[in-house]
C-alpha cells in the first residue's frame, strides 16, 4: 500500500518532469534550428568559461590571469566575474564537448531550475501544486531568464535565483519560523560567485524584510544576521578581496555607460518575422507583452480589491503584489530615468539596464498571483468563476510559451542576436560576412571550443587597467593590439604568458600582453620596468631577429593565505551541507524501519 509520504514524493516527482518538459520544450526550438546562437555577451563569456574549462583539463590553475582565453593577454577576468561559477560552467564545457552542446545543455538546466525555484517559491508562500506550477512556467517567459539562451546575459542569473529570493524574504517576514541563516549564506554566496550585480540587487529587496525582523525581534536576530553576514563575508572572500586589491592597486576602467533610458521596460509590439514567418510578442529583457501587462495590472488591482484580508496570506499579498508594481515601474521608461542617470551617473554603468529590475519585479507579482488565488480559495471560490479563472491562466501560459518560443526558433535560425552583426565591437572571422558567420558556426559544433573562439572575437573593456585613457581609447587599443594581432605566437608555461616574433629591424612594438601593477615582464631574457599604456598594453624595444616575452603576475601572501582560506571555508561549508542532508535522509528512512 502507497503511503502518505510515497504519494508526496510522486507528487513532486511529477512536478519536476513537466518542469524538465517545459524546459525541453523551449529548448527545442534551438535543436530545430541546429545552430548555436550568437548573442551580445556571448563572445566575452566564452572565453571566460573556456579560461575556466582549460584550466581544470590541465591541472594549470591561474586564479588571476588569463592564459588560455582572451587570447592569452594575461588579462584577469574570472577573479573579478565570479570564479567559482566559472569553474562549474567550465566543468560543464568539458562534459558537453562544444559550444552548442553546451549551450544547449545550460539552457535546459536554467528553465528547469529556474521553473522549480519558483514553484518553490510559490509552494512557501502557501500556494497549490497546480497554482505554484502554473508561476513557474509563465515565469520562463518573463524577464531575463530566456537571454541565458538567446544572449549568454548574466543577468539572466538574478531571473535564476530570484524564486530563492522571494522565498528568503518570506522566511524573514514569517516570525514563527526561524531566522533564515542558512538560505540568506548560501543565497548571497551564490550570487555573488556568479553574479556581483544579482548580489547587490538581492541585498537591497532583501533590506526591508531583514529591518522587519530586527525590530520585531531585537539582539537575537542582530546575532544572527551578524552570523551570516560574517560567514558569507568569508565564503565570498576569493571574490570580493581580490576585486578590491587590484581596485586599490590600478585604476580599473568601469563597465561601459548605457543609456538608462534607451534600456528601460517598454510595452512590446506583436510582429512578424521576415525569416521564418513566426509571429513574436515576448516579454524578454526590456520588452513586456501587453496580454502580460495586462495580466499584472489585474492582479495588482485584485490584491487592492482583497485589501481588507489582515491574514499573513493577506498582508504578504500586498507587500509582493505592491512591491512587484513598485519594481516594474522603476524599470520602466516611465521612471524618470534621464534625471536618475545625472544625479547618479555611476548608474549608467554599474546598473545599465533598468530593465534588469523587472526580474524581481516578475517573481514578485508572480507570486502575488499565487497568493491571490489562494485567497480566493480560502473565500470558496464560485466553481463557475473559477472555471473561467483557470482557462484565462491556462491560454496565458500557452500564448506566452508560444511567442517565447517563435523567438527562441528565430534567434536560431539566424544564428546570432540582431544587434550582434552590426556590433562595432564583435568580429565573427574578417568582416562578419555570411561566410565568416558560417565558418564561426561551424567551429561552434566541433569538439574543440578554443577553435571558436579563433573565429568570434569581442572588444570588452571592462575593468582592464585604464593607463591614462578613457573608455573608448582603452577599446581602441585593445582591439588593435590584442585582437588583430597575428604578429605574435603565444604558449602557456604553467601561470605565465610566453611570447615569441621575429623582428626585422630594432624598434617599439607594443606587446599583445595586458599589464597591472603587479604583473612581471620579461624581456628576451632580462625583467624590464614599462610604464603600461591604455589598456595596460606596454611598448618595450624589439630586437631584430627573433625576440621572447614572458608575463607572469606576483600576488602579496596574505592575498594568497586568504584565497586558501577561503576556498578551504568553501569546500567545508559544502561538506557540512552535503552530510546535514545525508543526514536527514538517513534519519527518515530509520524513522521509516521503526515505523515511527
Amino acid at each position: 500500500m502507497i503511503n502518505k509520504r510515497m504519494v508526496k514524493w510522486l507528487k513532486e516527482l511529477a512536478i519536476a518532469l513537466i518542469a524538465a518538459a517545459l524546459a525541453a520544450y523551449l529548448v527545442s526550438a534551438q535543436v530545430k534550428a541546429g545552430q548555436l546562437i550568437i548573442g551580445s555577451d556571448s563572445i566575452f563569456h566564452v572565453n571566460r568559461i573556456y579560461e575556466a574549462s582549460q584550466q581544470i583539463k590541465t591541472g594549470n590553475y591561474s586564479w588571476f590571469m588569463s592564459v588560455y582565453g582572451f587570447h592569452q593577454s594575461g588579462r584577469i577576468v574570472n577573479a573579478f566575474y565570479g570564479p567559482l561559477f566559472a569553474y562549474l560552467l567550465g566543468l560543464i564545457l568539458l562534459a558537453a564537448g562544444s559550444w552548442y552542446r553546451f549551450q544547449l545543455l545550460t539552457s535546459f538546466l536554467v528553465y528547469f531550475f529556474a521553473c522549480l525555484g519558483m514553484y518553490r517559491a510559490g509552494r512557501r508562500v502557501g500556494g497549490n501544486r497546480l497554482a505554484a506550477l502554473w508561476s513557474g512556467a509563465v515565469y520562463l517567459t518573463v524577464g531575463w531568464l530566456a537571454r541565458w539562451d538567446m544572449g549568454s546575459n548574466f543577468s539572466a542569473i538574478t531571473a535564476l535565483l530570484a524564486p530563492w529570493l522571494m522565498i528568503a524574504i518570506v522566511d524573514l517576514l514569517d516570525l514563527k519560523q526561524e531566522f533564515p541563516v542558512k538560505r540568506l549564506v548560501i543565497l548571497i554566496f551564490i550570487s555573488l560567485e556568479s553574479h556581483m550585480l544579482t548580489a547587490l540587487l538581492f541585498s537591497a529587496a532583501l533590506l526591508p524584510a531583514a529591518i522587519y525582523r530586527l525590530a520585531k525581534e531585537g539582539k537575537l536576530a542582530w546575532i544572527k544576521l551578524g552570523k551570516a553576514a560574517g560567514i558569507c563575508l568569508l565564503l565570498t572572500m576569493n571574490y570580493w578581496l581580490s576585486l578590491v586589491y587590484f581596485g586599490l592597486t590600478n585604476q580599473l576602467l568601469s563597465p561601459g555607460k548605457m543609456s538608462l533610458t534607451g534600456n528601460a521596460l517598454r510595452l512590446s509590439q506583436k510582429t512578424t518575422s521576415k525569416l521564418t514567418g513566426l509571429v513574436l510578442n515576448s516579454s524578454t529583457r526590456d520588452q513586456l507583452s501587453r496580454i502580460m501587462f495586462i495580466f499584472f495590472a489585474l492582479q495588482i488591482l485584485a490584491c487592492l480589491l482583497l485589501a481588507v484580508d489582515r491574514t499573513f496570506t493577506g498582508r504578504l499579498n500586498r507587500i509582493f503584489t505592491l512591491s512587484g508594481a513598485g519594481l516594474l515601474y522603476l524599470s520602466s521608461a516611465l521612471a524618470p530615468w534621464d534625471k536618475i542617470g545625472q544625479s547618479l551617473p555611476f548608474m549608467a554603468s554599474y546598473l545599465q539596464f533598468p530593465a534588469r529590475l523587472a526580474s524581481l519585479a516578475y517573481a514578485f507579482l508572480l507570486l502575488g498571483a499565487v497568493l491571490t488565488i489562494k485567497q480566493l480559495e480560502d473565500r470558496h471560490l464560485d466553481l463557475q468563476l473559477g472555471a473561467v479563472l483557470a482557462i484565462a491562466l491556462a491560454l496565458l501560459l500557452f500564448f506566452d510559451l508560444r511567442y517565447l518560443r517563435n523567438q527562441i526558433y528565430t534567434n536560431a535560425v539566424r544564428g546570432y542576436m540582431p544587434g550582434v552583426a552590426r556590433s562595432k565591437t564583435t568580429s565573427l572571422g574578417s568582416d562578419n560576412d555570411k561566410d565568416d558567420r558560417l565558418l564561426a558556426e561551424q567551429a561552434s559544433k566541433t569538439m574543440d571550443p578554443g577553435l571558436f573562439l579563433k573565429k568570434a572575437r569581442k572588444t570588452v573593456p571592462d575593468y582592464l587597467p585604464a593607463g591614462g585613457g578613457d573608455f573608448k581609447q582603452v577599446e581602441t587599443a585593445y582591439k588593435q593590439v590584442v585582437l588583430d594581432q597575428h604578429f605574435f605566437k603565444k604558449t602557456t608555461a604553467g601561470q605565465t604568458v610566453q611570447l615569441s616574433w621575429t623582428s626585422k629591424k630594432d624598434g617599439e612594438i607594443r606587446l599583445p600582453l595586458v599589464l597591472y601593477r603587479q604583473s612581471k615582464l620579461t624581456v628576451n631574457g632580462q625583467q624590464v620596468k614599462v610604464k603600461p599604456g591604455a589598456g595596460g598594453l606596454a611598448t618595450i624595444m624589439s630586437w631584430k631577429g627573433k625576440n621572447t616575452a614572458s608575463l607572469a603576475i606576483e600576488i602579496p601572501f596574505w592575498l594568497q593565505a586568504s584565497l586558501c582560506l577561503s576556498l578551504l571555508a568553501d569546500l567545508l561549508a559544502a561538506l557540512y551541507l552535503l552530510g546535514n542532508w545525508l543526514c536527514k535522509r538517513l534519519q527518515v528512512l530509520v524513522n521509516k524501519e521503526l515505523k515511527i
